[in-house]
Order: structure tokens, then sequence, then C-alpha cells
């Protein structure tokens, strides 16, 4: 009683299909976000490494420009944590609801096993009992000739 309470509870509290959806599109969002956000960086670092070439102070302008690709970097990075965070809780409620479903489908799974084992037994004590009414009557067969 307890496990079909705590199955109940498990199934009631799973995302609807739409929520899933919304999730893995957000997800996707996210990746995609992070990674215009990497090539944007890109592009401004080559910009501003192409302005610094032509300044006085040329490593301090450098080093500028590097720590700010390293930030928008830093930012994608996180967008993309993000990102995976929500594909490991679709995931992880995927991997729920297979679960949920093997664990109602076991009773029925079972019936149908002892029913192919009644079935199979049932054969073979039909087969052995022919086996034995065949050996019975060559054994008659044997005793009767001369």
């Amino acid at each position: 009683m307890l496990l079909l309470l705590s199955v109940a509870g498990t199934v009631l509290a799973q995302p609807a299909p739409t929520e899933r959806q919304e999730k893995v599109d957000r997800a996707s969002q996210l990746h995609a976000q992070a990674s215009a956000m990497r090539d944007d960086a890109e592009r401004r670092h080559q910009k501003a490494d192409a302005a610094c070439r032509e300044k006085f102070f040329v490593s301090s302008c450098l080093d500028d420009a590097h720590q700010a690709q390293l930030e928008q970097n830093r930012k994608a990075r996180e967008l993309d944590r993000q990102a995976r965070e929500l594909e490991r809780e679709v995931k992880r409620q995927d991997v729920a609801e297979r679960e949920a479903e093997r664990i109602r489908e076991a009773p029925a799974k079972a019936a149908e096993a002892a029913a192919r084992a009644a079935k199979n037994r049932e054969a073979v004590d039909k087969a052995q009992a022919e086996v034995a009414r065949k050996q019975a009557e060559a054994a008659t067969r044997e005793g009767k000739e001369p």
C-alpha cells in the first residue's frame, strides 16, 4: 500500500510534457545565447586588439581587451551552466517517469510471466506424458512379440 502511494505521488509530481519541452527549449536558448556571447567577445577582442596596436600603451590596452573578453566568456559559461542544469533536471524527470512506468507495469509483466510459466509447465507435462505413453506402448509390443 505504501509503495502504491509513493508511486502515485511520483506520478502526480511529474511535470506536464509542455513543461518538459519548455525546459528543453530554455536550455537550447541559453546555449545559443552563450555561444553568441562568446562569438561577440571574440569579435570585440579582435577589434580591440587592432585598435590597441595603434596606441602608445599597447600592452595595457591589450590586457584590458583580454580582461573584457574573459569577463564576457565567464558570463557565457554561466549561461551554459544554467542550460546544463536544466538539461540534467529534464533527464532526472525522464528517469523518474520511466521508473514509475516500470513500477506500474511490473504486476502485469509478472502475471504474464506466470501465465507463460504455467503454459510451459503444461506443455512439458503433456510432452512427458506422451513420451511415457510411447515407452509403455513400445514395452508392451516388445513383450508380445516372439
